[in-house]
């Protein structure tokens, strides 16, 4: 099987780079409002 190689992969890099510096926040968010939420309103869940 042949290898492939990127054209770009200085570009390739940041752009994954900057996909996951902008969904990591909104994660990072969700997760930590989870257990507040099981904790103080477990019926909206």
């Amino acid at each position: 099987m042949r290898a492939r190689r990127r054209h770009h992969p200085g570009l390739a890099d940041a752009m994954i780079l900057n996909a996951v510096e902008a969904f990591l926040p909104p994660g990072v968010a969700g997760a930590l409002l989870l257990p507040v939420l099981a904790r103080l309103a477990p019926e909206s869940l």
